[in-house]
């Protein structure tokens, strides 16, 4: 393997290893996030006007980090297919 080919190897593997760890890093961020908004409701469930309203915007929050975090995990997962993939070539 010439100089070229090992410099664009391992310009791969480092980009394969960056995403893989956004991709974690997107786990756990979406996992603390869903975890303070069940806290904040446990916390705040005696403070609130009504339970219905509150109960219903903590779902469609966390809905969507939810909903983000897929997407996002989702779209490293797309990458880390196509950085396999030209390093493979």
């Amino acid at each position: 393997m010439n100089n070229s080919n090992s410099l664009f190897f391992q310009t791969e593997v480092d980009n394969i290893r960056f995403t893989k760890q956004q991709q974690w890093n997107t786990i756990y961020y979406t996992l603390i996030a869903s975890a303070g908004i069940i806290t904040l409701a446990l916390s705040l469930k005696s403070l609130t006007l009504s339970t219905e309203v509150f109960s219903f915007l903590l779902i469609i929050s966390n809905t969507v980090i939810m909903s983000l975090g897929i997407y996002y995990i989702w779209h490293y997962q797309w990458s880390l297919a196509k950085y396999r993939c030209r390093k493979n070539i």
